[in-house]
């Protein structure tokens, strides 16, 4: 379903409109290059899905069409926009002076206009300039409209290209707002035959970081228009909070997903949903809708924050409702990690539920686990209950890292089941052992700020949940046993 911001672009009458670089709204959809390679989403600030590109061979290719050339004739005019998040500044397979081709229709006597943009470090001295270009044929003459400004990378940009035979110039809008006009002076922009393509022009170089909502017009767009955009991207409308939702805003979350993909707070981060599929949803107890797992390959994800680590406050409380629709989980034999922070050599914490009939001998047991960034064994507690299939659990998790007395001198760990702490035996005994709270140097733990993202419907993607996740909130400091047992009871009917 198109989003709001889809909305507003189909309503400008795009003659392509590509959301994720591949999935059309208007015109053909684009093929992923190189075939066969798995492709990686990042959220938009709206949190829509754009594509990833590694900025070493991978691009996207819209088939030529005539209607996204430049019109034939003195009233010939179109339009180019993206929105663009370089992942990095010095781009690592560029070209000539140091630049590459963000997208572009132009190849070798069949050039029509491109975005470039440049390295910080250039031998031309144009610290990642963006330059959108309109050229002849042949490739000469050429003009441009550039602007050069600090980029930041991991930024999401939005950058409009206007080429007007109309008006002889070409124009280019960042974020909105008119940077630069340049006279078209001798080109005459003609209809080639070269695909469109999105993070390269020609293969010769390749853009590394996010690309969406890329849309041609076969007119100008106008000021106002472009404003608007932007303004619809960035201006996302606060959630609407239940009961439930406004009981979890009181606690100050850092991040809070009341459907496991969008933000429930008003500016926050939101997830992005992978693959792209049409959204399958599930009833809360309070009648709250969230996002369904297909088990296989479907997952949301958060880029690496620092206020997702433990060791950024010392604390942090992870909450969640889940409903398993299997108690035997179709991607593995023993257990699945159906959320967490956590890949090879950058482990921090996950949430993992066993299979009924695990290789493991732990039927349906849910954990929550802290790791050395290097991984090995976990610390961690757990709740080994009947389960059954089609069940909401609401499920808490602690994690400090601070000092809590001669029985955890470098912090804990705790896990809440349906407002509950679970009391636990472990082996061997630690003295404070009846009081929930597992010693996070049970395996000599000592957490620190990794890199992977959080992901929900599975950790790493080497197995996945199979059932429905909703209300995910992140806190940065332990949330009492009162607070907990609120949200419980606040959610139940």
């Amino acid at each position: 379903m198109p989003s709001n911001y889809d909305n507003i672009i189909l309503a400008d009458n795009p003659t392509s409109f590509l959301p994720d670089t591949l999935s059309a709204l208007v015109g053909a959809n684009a093929t992923s290059l190189p075939v066969g390679r798995p492709v990686v989403y990042a959220a938009l600030p709206n949190g829509d899905s754009a594509r990833v590109l590694n900025g070493i061979d991978e691009f996207s290719e819209l088939a030529d069409v005539a209607n996204i050339s430049i019109p034939a004739g003195a009233s010939g005019e179109i339009s180019i926009e993206a929105w663009i998040r370089p992942d990095t500044l010095q781009f690592p397979n560029y070209e000539s002076s140091g630049y590459i081709h963000v997208l572009g229709k132009s190849t070798g006597g069949q050039h029509e206009y491109a975005l470039r943009m440049f390295n910080l470090t250039n031998t031309e001295n144009k610290p990642n300039r963006m330059i959108g270009y309109v050229f002849d044929l042949d490739g000469s003459p050429s003009a441009g409209a550039y602007y050069q400004e600090t980029e930041v990378a991991g930024v999401w940009v939005h950058v409009v290209v206007v080429i007007s035979k109309v008006t002889s110039n070409v124009k280019i809008y960042k974020n909105g707002v008119l940077k630069h006009t340049a006279s078209l002076g001798k080109v005459n922009p003609s209809n080639g035959t070269t695909p469109f393509r999105m993070g390269t022009r020609n293969s010769q170089s390749f853009f590394q970081g996010a690309i969406g909502k890329c849309a041609i017009y076969q007119s100008a767009l106008t000021p106002a228009m472009i404003l608007n955009h932007y303004n619809a991207m960035i201006t996302v409308p606060p959630p609407v909070s239940t009961p439930y939702d406004l009981l979890v805003l009181q606690s100050s979350p850092v991040l809070y997903l009341p459907d496991a993909v969008n933000t429930g707070i008003n500016g926050g981060q939101s997830a992005t949903f992978n693959p792209p599929n049409p959204a399958v949803n599930a009833t809360m107890p309070n009648g709250d809708l969230t996002r369904v797992f297909n088990g296989s390959t479907e997952y949301s994800q958060v880029p690496d924050l620092d206020s997702l680590s433990i060791v950024t406050s010392g604390y942090l409380t992870v909450e969640a409702w889940i409903r398993p629709d299997v108690l035997d989980f179709p991607s593995t034999s023993d257990y699945i990690h159906w959320m967490g922070k956590g890949v090879s050599g950058q482990h921090e914490w996950a949430l993992r539920m066993y299979n009924l009939n695990s290789t493991s001998g732990r039927p349906n047991r849910i954990s929550d686990y802290a790791w050395n960034l290097a991984g090995g064994l976990g610390a961690g507690s757990y709740v080994q209950q009947p389960v059954t299939a089609g069940e909401w659990i609401h499920i808490v998790a602690v994690y400090t890292n601070q000092n809590q007395g001669p029985d955890h001198p470098t912090g804990y760990i705790k896990l809440y089941k349906n407002g509950v702490l679970i009391q636990n035996v472990y082996d061997p005994p630690y003295p404070a052992a009846e009081t929930g709270a597992v010693p996070m140097n049970q395996y000599d733990i000592i957490p620190a700020n990794g890199t992977a993202p959080m992901r929900i419907g599975t950790r790493d993607m080497a197995n996945f949940f199979l059932g429905a996740i909703g209300k995910v909130a992140v806190y940065p400091t332990e949330l009492s046993a009162a607070t907990i047992l609120s949200h419980y009871n606040e959610m139940m009917p």
